[in-house]
């Protein structure tokens, strides 16, 4: 696994890749659709990576995006820097009852 982190410009530039193979194509559209998983039920409900994407895009005003590289698949967090955020976070950090209630429920 290699993680890097660089500034450019305004912006923090965050990179996670690993070895793991990649994400199968017909799938890449899939991985940050919540309840979205290829494990089983007791080993996770698909929420990860949809959480993350929200975070980032909807409360820290950043992007947030996977891709395969040759070896396994990067995922990238671009971030404002410091000051530069489009939405303050301790609303979230003091009542996370609002990020809970923004969640999609599943019908099942």
């Amino acid at each position: 696994m290699e993680i890097s982190c660089l500034q450019q410009g305004e912006t923090a530039l965050i990179t996670v890749k690993d070895n793991g193979g990649g994400i199968p194509p017909d799938i890449m559209d899939k991985v940050f659709d919540p309840y979205f998983t290829r494990k089983f039920k007791s080993q996770g409900v698909g929420m990860g990576l949809y959480m993350s994407k929200m975070i980032v895009e909807k409360h820290m005003g950043g992007q947030y995006s996977v891709t395969n590289c040759s070896e396994g698949a990067e995922v990238t967090i671009t971030l404002p820097l410091a000051g530069q955020a489009t939405t303050d976070l301790t609303a979230t950090r003091d009542n996370p009852s609002d990020v809970l209630a923004a969640l999609p429920r599943d019908s099942d």
